[in-house]
């Protein structure tokens, strides 16, 4: 027989899985757009860099006009980050298949919304991650309740001795650490490993090719598939999806990214959203499991009966 508690367990799970979209193939997700004219979701492929979706992005019918500061995935949403310097910054809950809006929230440290220079979002843990600050002045990293938008932590970036007041660029989550890179247009790009509770930054490394320094515009930074994603281009002129080795910073892949032709829009955000089987199909496997498992439990075990006469059957 199969306990209660284990269709119990395979309910739960199916329910779930229901709870998180489908996707095909694994994708990056990316934002453009400039402030005040209307931003786009685009899907592009990460082996090749060429889009293969564009969705508005909508609020309740209306074309989203805002700032955007930060992009990044978790548990099946796509959550945005918007605001300028001196304004409240809000917090979004995207529809991956839609760009749709769910959700809004003020982000706020449970009295005050937050009004600085926001300059990256990643999802780890279950908990958001954002990094503010300007240049020259100190950086800091903020832990945000996805639901809600509250802040629940504050820390500065730092290694330990000097306070972190560099250009930030990007943030992602990988691999139980955070991401970081910086660097201004025509200087050199560094990419930082960062510790989520702390802040403490415990290793930097140049972000280079086989020959040369990266010195272009960061737009946007991910974590997929072992690997880091990052954007970068002006406004204009082609934007280019970069490979990046997390532990050396060396760029092992350049691909221009193409929507019939080079890609020249502002990108604001990058996101990755690894493949997700079919919720029936995952529930219809673990199901067969269980009952392959209670086949076999239910197998009798041959006994030896007392007082019977072992037979050794090579010489039967």
């Amino acid at each position: 027989m199969i306990h209660r508690s284990k269709f119990a367990a395979l309910a739960l799970s199916a329910a779930a899985l229901h709870c998180i979209p489908a996707v095909a193939a694994d994708e990056l997700h990316m934002t453009a757009g400039a402030v005040g004219s209307a931003s786009y979701l685009y899907g592009v492929e990460p082996g090749t860099g060429a889009v293969d979706a564009a969705h508005l992005i909508v609020d309740s019918g209306s074309i989203f006009t805002g700032a955007t500061t930060g992009l990044a995935y978790g548990e099946g949403e796509l959550y945005m980050t918007a605001g300028g310097v001196g304004s409240a910054s809000y917090l979004y809950g995207i529809a991956p298949a839609s760009g749709a809006i769910g959700s809004a929230h003020v982000i706020n440290d449970g009295a005050v919304a937050f009004t600085g220079a926001t300059t990256g979002l990643a999802y780890g843990q279950g908990e958001l991650y954002m990094t503010a600050g300007s240049v020259g002045g100190a950086s800091y990293l903020y832990g945000i309740d996805p639901g809600t938008g509250t802040i629940g932590s504050v820390r500065v970036i730092s290694d330990g001795t000097v306070i972190f007041t560099g250009a930030t660029t990007g943030l992602v989550y990988g691999d139980g650490a955070l991401y970081m890179t910086a660097g201004g247009a025509g200087s050199a790009s560094y990419l930082y490993r960062i510790d989520p509770a702390t802040g403490l930054i415990d290793s930097s490394r140049l972000i280079s090719d086989s020959t040369s320094f990266f010195t272009g515009a960061t737009t946007g930074l991910t974590y997929g598939n072992g690997g880091l994603y990052m954007t970068a281009g002006a406004v204009g002129s082609a934007s280019y999806l970069y490979g990046i080795d997390p532990d050396t910073g060396a760029i092992d892949s350049a691909r221009v990214i193409t929507d019939n032709g080079p890609f020249t829009g502002g990108i604001t955000g990058l996101a990755y959203v690894s493949a997700v089987p079919e919720p029936t199909a995952l529930a219809l496997f673990g199901l067969g499991t269980l009952l392959f498992a209670a086949r076999r439990r239910r197998a009798p075990v041959p006994q030896r009966q007392p007082g019977a006469r072992q037979v050794d059957r090579a010489h039967a």
